[in-house]
């Protein structure tokens, strides 16, 4: 039988989500906790790999249980209980929110049909420490209306090899992703890139963030990051700004939802975008 699973993380402590000999990850945590409670070694498949230190409010995972090891030692599958029992093995940095039972074809990755990121960034003139680790600190004013312009030429379906480290386009990685949407929110002291797209390369966002944030300082142009762009390159775009304020926001799959309910930073983000 095969469970979805959606899970929130702060990366801060976590080599990255996928599985690392001798480093404490995601995957290593969730599959031992899942596999204590289900009573069988169980391995999960999930909607997309983060990197070390970046946070989750919406992961997306998988996997197949042999039910029956299940409930003759606990009874019925009960949602709740389930979740408390799972929880409680956890450490304090991973959570699951949500469960529910897809069809056998279900995968974390290969259904989804959209993922959703943002990154937050402190706009403010001294850091506040209460963002210490979700959040880029920028002091200095940035204009927004230039930032969104640029963002303007990344719709779509396009090659963003200019916005992956050069080693993955050398080592034949195709670089053609579909970004369906990029909103720039202020929320007072607060500024959201919101990316809603079908997948990201490696550091996409981290480097076209940090792109958008150099033409909010001035450094770059609407126009130049259009013409970085079709060029394809690498160099003339912006840094590749730390994990430390990035989100997997949200999975969307025709087969599982999470309720809103349970990723109220997401209500909120949502909101201010209509």
């Amino acid at each position: 039988m095969r469970f979805a699973f959606t899970v929130a993380y702060h990366g801060k402590n976590f080599s990255g989500f996928q599985i690392q000999h001798g480093r404490r990850t995601v995957q290593a945590e969730l599959e031992r906790a899942l596999s204590i409670v289900f009573r069988q070694k169980l391995r999960i498949h999930t909607a997309g790999r983060t990197d070390a230190g970046v946070h989750a409010f919406g992961q997306v995972v998988h996997t197949e249980v042999e039910l029956s090891r299940y409930t003759e030692k606990q009874g019925d599958l009960q949602t709740e209980t389930f979740l408390y029992s799972v929880n409680s093995i956890l450490d304090k940095d991973v959570v699951v929110t949500h469960m529910a039972q897809v069809p056998e074809q279900f995968h974390a990755r290969f259904s989804c049909t959209g993922r959703e990121y943002v990154y937050q960034v402190l706009q403010f003139p001294v850091f506040l420490p209460h963002y210490r680790d979700v959040a880029l600190w920028v002091r200095g004013p940035l204009d927004i209306a230039a930032m969104r312009e640029a963002a303007s030429h990344l719709i779509g379906e396009l090659d963003f090899a200019a916005f992956t480290p050069a080693f993955y386009r050398k080592a034949g990685e195709k670089t053609i992703r579909r970004i369906d949407k990029i909103e720039i929110i202020e929320n007072r002291a607060l500024l959201w890139f919101y990316f809603d797209g079908s997948g990201f390369l490696h550091n996409m966002i981290r480097i076209i963030t940090g792109t958008l944030l150099a033409v909010g300082r001035g450094e770059l142009t609407a126009l130049q990051v259009k013409e970085i762009l079709v060029n394809r390159s690498r160099e003339a775009a912006g840094m590749t700004i730390p994990p430390t304020g990035l989100f997997f926001l949200n999975a969307r799959y025709a087969e599982y939802e999470t309720p809103g309910k349970k990723n109220p930073f997401r209500e909120e983000l949502l909101s201010l975008t209509r």
